[in-house]
């Protein structure tokens, strides 16, 4: 719980430069003391910086990547349906690009066989553990400079790691998306999207119901490039869906389970 309610806090900075402790409160329903722990939780992660009363925006940087640990622990439910279907998509001789992320992530749960190329870290450490002798699958790590905010590999030796490769399938997910495309918010991880896009021959988006909602600096690219998003059924997202649809995108969309 504390993890989710340090994620409103920092949606809440995203269009506040700053939040104190009596807007914390009411933000989230609960007491000074739980605030002020939160805050600080936060501001060691790096994401923001703590002030007496209150906690402002890393930087200013109204766009700031929400540090992997809280982002993995939001809508897990939900993202692991998302992750279980794209995995319907696979074969068991499939190559797959999968880009680092907290819904891909739930991916390493039910992958059983395949060839998967990520740059995410923490994707192949899980996979060692489920497969820690010579059965499984193939994972290959593109290389590059660690990241360790998100435990990704990034860089122009990622990218080109990457480039090295020709996929079945690209299983991605972005921090938003909208009637153009798909929005990123860190600039670390276009590059090596943008790589694997190209060197794939079907490209997957997942995309939980929050990522309609969300803003950015950087379109990373336009529906054209997609071909299947797997999303969440949600009345308020569905005109944005229909959009997407006549641009040709096929999409997918599941309810959620109930806990």
């Amino acid at each position: 719980m504390k993890k989710e309610q340090a994620v409103n806090i920092l949606r809440y900075l995203d269009t506040h430069e700053a939040i104190n402790t009596a807007e914390g409160c009411e933000l989230l329903g609960v007491s000074e003391a739980t605030v002020r722990r939160i805050f600080n939780l936060i501001a060691r992660s790096g994401s923001a910086v703590r002030f007496h009363g209150g906690l402002k925006a890393a930087a200013n940087n109204p766009n700031i990547a929400i540090p992997f640990l809280l982002r993995k622990q939001w809508q897990s439910q939900e993202k692991e349906q998302l992750a279980r279907k794209a995995l319907e998509f696979l074969k068991p001789d499939s190559v797959t690009f999968v880009h680092s992320g907290s819904t891909t992530l739930f991916l390493g749960k039910f992958i059983a066989n395949g060839t998967f190329i990520t740059d995410s870290v923490t994707l192949a450490e899980l996979l060692g553990q489920r497969f820690p002798g010579e059965t499984g699958p193939e994972v290959i790590l593109t290389g590059g400079t660690l990241d360790r905010k998100g435990n990704m590999l990034t860089g122009y030796k990622a990218e080109q790691g990457a480039a090295g490769y020709q996929a079945d399938f690209l299983i991605t997910s972005v921090p938003g998306l909208d009637e153009y495309g798909l929005i990123e918010t860190d600039d670390n991880a276009v590059g090596i999207q943008r790589t694997m896009i190209k060197h794939a021959k079907t490209v997957i988006v997942l995309a939980d119901h929050h990522k309609f909602q969300q803003r950015g600096y950087c379109h990373l690219v336009s529906w054209r490039e997609v071909d299947i998003l797997i999303t969440t059924e949600k009345e308020q997202n569905r005109s944005l869906l229909d959009s997407i649809r006549t641009q040709g995108v096929r999409v997918i969309t599941i309810r959620p389970e109930k806990a």
